[in-house]
């Protein structure tokens, strides 16, 4: 089946809608860009939706997507955080790094990103999880992310239920 930039599917009550994300930032029709293909997704039942962002950065078909979603399941990194640790452990020439920090950057989601996904969205609930940040970090993440949403915000454990 040939993947549009938004496809939905029924079964029974539930309905899931996806819609390409910006995880993968290449050339437009490019090889790779018909190859590489990042979704995030909306499961709609009666009375409750939740969206899943996977792994992406900002993202208008994203934000149309959780537009009033009860939950939003959300990555999270801090690009800077996350480059000082991956430079702890590889060495590259200097040149060699702009890439890894442009896709830090670009295509994943900041707390800063995060708290305007949802506030833009207008979402009940933020969850967030594939959570790239050190606990030491959590705090600030989250007064960042509650100056520009004011629902619910919860760094996800493995397991929980929401």
């Amino acid at each position: 089946r040939k993947i549009s930039a938004v496809w939905a599917e029924s079964s029974g009550d539930v309905t899931v809608t996806a819609a390409v994300n910006s995880h993968y930032s290449f050339e437009p029709g490019s090889e790779e860009a018909k190859k590489f293909l990042a979704f995030s997704f909306r499961f709609a039942m009666p009375g409750r939706s939740i969206v899943y962002t996977g792994d992406t950065g900002p993202s208008e078909a994203v934000e149309k997507l959780a537009a009033g979603a009860d939950l939003l399941v959300s990555e999270i990194m801090d690009p800077d955080i996350a480059l000082a640790k991956v430079k702890e452990k590889i060495t590259l020439p200097f040149f060699a790094w702009w890439p890894v920090e442009e896709h830090f950057r670009k295509e994943h989601l900041s707390p800063r990103e995060v708290g305007e996904l949802a506030s833009r969205a207008k979402v009940k609930k933020l969850v967030l999880t594939h959570n790239a940040l050190p606990d030491e970090a959590i705090d600030g993440a989250r007064e960042t992310i509650a100056g520009i949403f004011g629902g619910e915000i919860v760094f996800a454990n493995d397991l929980e239920r929401f």
